[in-house]
């Protein structure tokens, strides 16, 4: 229900079928997303999950004979999520584009597992959520030194960049010195760059906070940050 009902589509496989009608399911609600960027539209295509689409591949292969190689992943089960991202896009054509969202479980918040790895060479970016920044209580739980997009500095201005690449510097030393300074072994004036992610921990972790039923804009963000840094509210 809602104004977007009538432009949406939803393609639902239970997580207790078949491997390949859960293969088919990703694939088919690709397909659905191609037929339209036929037709000139741009399509937001969210598939939820990569992993579960490698899990199903991995079943059909080995059911198939295929021998296991990284974590008992056969390579075509590796080389359908490959296939699968790359179907994703503009077209020349006609116009019309896919934007694909994909989320990835990490089999125990493993950055190196084999599905992360062949979806994190491919994507043109990734917010990785990190189970350690949830038990803080910090939501959405986005570790900022592991995500990523490529295509930042072609979409952005070059002060926003400047303002984000300083954000994640700060970000970063904070978190590399975090059981120093929570210990209080850490020595105001030992280091400039800690001084100020020290300074401005708090105010930043507000920044990256958010209500489920919030909403910010881009450019309100961009002022919020470049607040941090001015010494404004």
């Amino acid at each position: 229900s809602g104004p977007r009902a009538a432009t949406t589509a939803i393609v639902a496989v239970p997580a207790d079928h078949a491997a390949n009608l859960r293969m088919r399911g990703a694939l088919l609600a690709t397909s659905l997303a191609e037929h339209l960027r036929g037709q000139g539209k741009r399509v937001l295509l969210i598939l939820d999950s990569l992993t579960r689409v490698a899990h199903a591949a991995r079943e059909m292969g080995i059911l198939l004979g295929e021998p296991g190689a990284a974590r008992g992943y056969p390579p075509s089960a590796l080389a359908t999520i490959t296939k699968l991202i790359e179907r994703a896009g503009n077209s020349g054509e006609t116009g019309g584009a896919v934007t694909g969202v994909y989320t990835v479980l990490a089999d125990g918040d493993d950055q190196n597992d084999p599905v992360v790895d062949t979806a994190r060479a491919i994507l043109d970016g990734h917010i990785v959520l990190s189970r350690e920044i949830a038990q803080r209580g910090q939501y959405p739980a986005v570790d900022v030194g592991a995500s990523l997009s490529r295509v930042m500095n072609d979409i952005v201005s070059p002060d926003h960049a400047k303002a984000a690449r300083r954000f994640r510097a700060l970000s970063a030393t904070y978190e590399a010195n975090r059981d120093l300074v929570m210990m209080g072994a850490y020595r105001k004036g030992t280091d400039a760059l800690l001084d100020e992610a020290i300074a401005l921990n708090a105010r930043m972790v507000d920044f990256l906070s958010q209500d489920i039923g919030s909403h910010v804009d881009i450019p309100a963000a961009v002022m919020q940050m470049n607040g941090l840094f001015a010494g404004e509210n």
